[in-house]
């Protein structure tokens, strides 16, 4: 691979607002969503998915996302969490930061709708593209080289209940078949 790979992946099922999590920040995963989420990074296990660094929003349920996901691919590299990824993020200092990397596949754990925007801009410079990601939903775009607004390819964005299935099954050729 001559250019970099980004995976963008919105963070699992998260707990709701209320008694037990009074504060947007420290809002964990639920346990639904620690479950399905094991079962989606299965399904980029079996999709060979293998990034070199994972990338989390600073928020608990982006950080618990990225932390399965993580072991479920034994990245060797330390987990590592960015300010950018947060909800309101300067997207354009993310892209910055992320083009700093000298890994060529990259796994970044974030939010909604900035994950869609961060997406769009990716592909289209003008956001003419409307992606939206389900919770622990994964697309995968390419870059030539480093990564640029408008100079991504979408190879795929794919919805949790897809990967998780996938996972299951063990993966597909591409041909479609076992």
């Amino acid at each position: 691979m001559s250019g970099q790979c980004v995976y963008l992946m919105r963070h699992g099922i998260a707990e709701p607002l209320g008694a037990a999590s009074p504060d947007d920040f420290h809002r964990p995963l639920a346990l639904r969503g620690k479950e399905r989420t094991k079962e989606v990074a299965n399904g980029l296990l079996a999709l060979q998915a293998s990034p070199q660094q994972i990338v989390s929003s600073p928020l608990l349920r982006s950080v618990e996302t990225a932390q399965i996901v993580h072991s479920t691919l034994e990245v060797e590299a330390p987990l590592v969490r960015c300010e950018h990824l947060a909800p309101g993020g300067d997207l354009r200092r993310l892209l910055l930061w992320l083009a700093e990397w000298e890994e060529q596949v990259t796994l970044l754990v974030g939010h909604s709708p900035d994950l869609s925007r961060f997406a769009s801009l990716l592909v289209s410079p003008v956001e003419e593209v409307r992606l939206q990601f389900k919770r622990a939903g994964v697309c995968r775009i390419d870059f030539p080289g480093a990564p640029a607004f408008g100079e991504g390819a979408l190879c795929w964005l794919l919805p949790p209940s897809l990967l998780r299935r996938l996972g299951d099954k063990g993966g597909f050729s591409e041909r479609g078949k076992r």
